[in-house]
């Protein structure tokens, strides 16, 4: 190895400059330093090839230094010696130090000799250790008292919970614990020697602005709240006390992101809990009030209806209308009144919420259409089917995309985003909308009931209370907040629930057994809302697709016992379908039965005497689809028992 320029490190003048003049002497490149902290800035500003360096130093010792050149890989070639007056028992725990030579401190000419031949050593690249003078050593207590005074004084600060940091004069760190670099997701080697504020990119001028307090007043003990890499840490700084190291300062740095999150929660549950009671409270008081208004209602409505019918046109006839109207709108809000304040428990099912939120979509899509409203859908096509009712889930759907579509309609880019998913045991609805947001002062109570930022007639405030009341009847959570760009995103946080095993407790396996699971595929969502409770009266379980791309999403994420198949329908007509299914379920083959309202083209009857499937012509009476069904679900044939579908 090629030695030239050489770097001495000692905290004691006389041994820097005794070891540089000689080496000078011998025509090496030889820089000094007095400290660890400034050993750390030459070997950064220009990388010697080798390092004469002392142990025992204030702040920076000499053990950090190696640390830390051991760590960074462009630094780990250069050459170590280390002379000191360490004991002979001690260098096998210092090994680690990566140091390629040991000389101890003893009389002047000797360390000398021992440096020249450490380096001589180092450049024929000897691989053993090289050792000089520790044989003619005497044991030096003090020397071995204070390697473990640092030993215990370092292990004490790497077990500490804590972030414990060490700045000297000129801001720099020269000790950090493990505890430290790991809450700034960082190595303590690349905070060693680095200015306090370069640890801190994200609270630069908070952290300089506490430091300056600190040395303004030597007494002063500061604390400070950070925010660094999505952490949130609380600093606790005051002045180092220690005479020899005046101006020093030491911080306590805790992580305190999960408290903090756990406190959230804390107080979300508790505010979820209060609206949970208010609720309860104002719905039974409101179902109450609904159902004594709804008899007198009635007489108002049905006494207009008959006068009515009697009026000639007439401005008597004009202001009988205005009072059926006004009578009609005040029978809406009791309705959601009774809905508001129900006491009954949902009636659910086996359902997926893609295939809800599909038809939703559907049925107000002419009217986000007519506004220009475009809707982006990214659904979960793997998304497991849960426990809920059907129609409540719906009626939640409905009131978040029509709040979304009101907030939207006088913004310049009007974008709702729907997104399902799927994990740890929760399903995850979000709407996303791209209107002007929700002051900050009234987010908290856009929930509670008759809250409506609308105008005087255009809206109640009870769509987001009976959406809140539904949510958590289905044990699931409904959040409102502010987009990072903007507009509203509200989520809708279930669980997955199983399928209900029957009231005589068979297994699941028994209830799948008996209940054999039906894909139904059509265009038109009226036939398929039909079939689902057709066919969930008559102990089938029915999943739905609206196309035959989408059914063969589902096919290929679950199996099914048997498929009702419409002929045509957009995207992927049913022929394509069944040809697909043929090859690719050949199982399902002779499980298929056709619906169709056209069987007088030829080129269609063609195809369905091809495949000698039964076809159910539209309409079709019920108790006909149940004998075909059954006929297709043959007793010698067992029933699929796979994993459940997916919506």
């Amino acid at each position: 190895m090629d030695v030239s320029k050489i770097l001495v490190v000692d905290n004691n003048h006389f041994y820097t400059r005794l070891m540089g003049d000689h080496l000078r002497d011998k025509g090496f490149d030889v820089k000094e330093a007095c400290s660890g902290e400034q050993a750390l800035r030459e070997v950064e500003e220009d990388r010697p090839d080798l390092i004469i360096l002392d142990l025992i130093m204030p702040a920076i010792d000499g053990m950090q230094v190696c640390s830390y050149l051991q760590s960074h890989e462009k630094l780990r070639s250069i050459a170590i010696v280390i002379v000191s007056g360490i004991l002979l028992e001690e260098i096998g725990n210092l090994r680690r130090l990566g140091a390629r030579a040991f000389v101890a401190k003893m009389q002047a000419e000797k360390i000398l000799k021992g440096v020249d031949e450490s380096i001589e050593w180092i450049q024929r690249d000897e691989p053993e250790l090289y050792l000089s003078g520790f044989r003619d050593m005497h044991r030096r207590e003090v020397v071995k008292e204070l390697l473990e005074e640092l030993s215990d004084r370092n292990s004490i600060l790497e077990s500490l919970s804590e972030g414990a940091v060490e700045i000297n004069a000129n801001d720099f760190v020269v000790y950090c614990n493990e505890a430290f670099a790991k809450a700034l997701g960082r190595h303590t080697w690349e905070l060693l020697n680095r200015s306090i504020t370069e640890c801190f990119p994200e609270s630069e001028e908070q952290i300089s602005r506490l430091v300056l307090e600190l040395r303004a007043d030597a007494n002063a003990k500061h604390s400070l709240e950070v925010r660094e890499g999505g952490r949130i840490l609380e600093i606790r700084a005051s002045s180092l006390r220690r005479p020899d190291q005046g101006g020093g300062l030491v911080f306590l740095v805790e992580d305190r992101t999960d408290r903090c999150e756990a406190e959230k929660e804390h107080q979300r549950l508790q505010m979820q809990l209060v609206q949970n009671e208010k609720l309860s409270s104002l719905g039974r008081l409101v179902a109450g009030v609904a159902h004594e208004l709804n008899n007198p209602l009635t007489g108002v409505i049905g006494y207009s209806q008959l006068l009515l019918g009697r009026s000639p046109e007439t401005k008597l006839k004009r202001q009988l209308e205005r009072i059926y109207s006004q009578a009609c709108r005040c029978q809406k809000i009791i309705q959601n009144l009774i809905i508001f304040g129900r006491q009954h428990k949902p009636v659910k099912r086996y359902l997926g919420l893609n295939g809800i939120l599909t038809k939703v979509l559907n049925v107000m899509s002419f009217q986000l259409n007519l506004d220009d409203i475009k809707v982006v859908t990214e659904l979960d096509p793997k998304l497991p089917l849960t426990m809920v009712d059907y129609d409540q889930m719906r009626q939640v759907f409905m009131n978040i995309i029509n709040n979304a579509h009101h907030a939207m309609l006088e913004s310049s880019d009007k974008t709702l985003t729907v997104r399902t998913s799927g994990r740890d045991g929760r399903i995850l609805v979000t709407f996303e909308d791209t209107g002007g947001g929700i002051p900050a002062d009234i987010i908290d109570k856009v929930m509670e009931p008759f809250f409506t930022r609308r105008e005087v007639g255009k809206g109640m405030g009870l769509g987001l209370s009976i959406s809140y009341s539904v949510v958590s009847d289905h044990a699931g959570e409904l959040r409102i907040e502010n987009g990072r760009d903007g507009g509203v995103v509200v989520t809708i946080d279930l669980p997955m629930v199983a399928a209900e095993s029957s009231a005589s407790g068979e297994t699941e396996s028994g209830s799948r057994r008996k209940m054999p699971r039906i894909l139904v595929v059509d265009d038109e969502p009226v036939i398929l809302d039909l079939m689902v409770d057709l066919l969930t009266e008559s102990s089938f379980r029915a999943d739905t697709a609206g196309n035959g791309l989408e059914a063969l999403g589902k096919l290929r994420n679950g199996k099914y016992d048997a498929l009702l198949l419409d002929l045509k329908m957009p995207h992927m007509n049913g022929r394509a379908l069944y040809d697909t299914v043929c090859r690719d379920f050949p199982y399902l083959a002779e499980r298929v039965v056709f619906s169709t309202g056209d069987t007088v083209d030829e080129e269609t009857r063609q195809f369905l005497e091809t495949t000698k499937q039964p076809v159910l012509s539209k309409p079709f009476e019920i108790e006909k689809l149940l004998d075909t069904l059954s006929a297709v679900l043959q007793p010698d044939v067992k029933p699929v028992l796979e994993p459940e579908p997916v919506s």
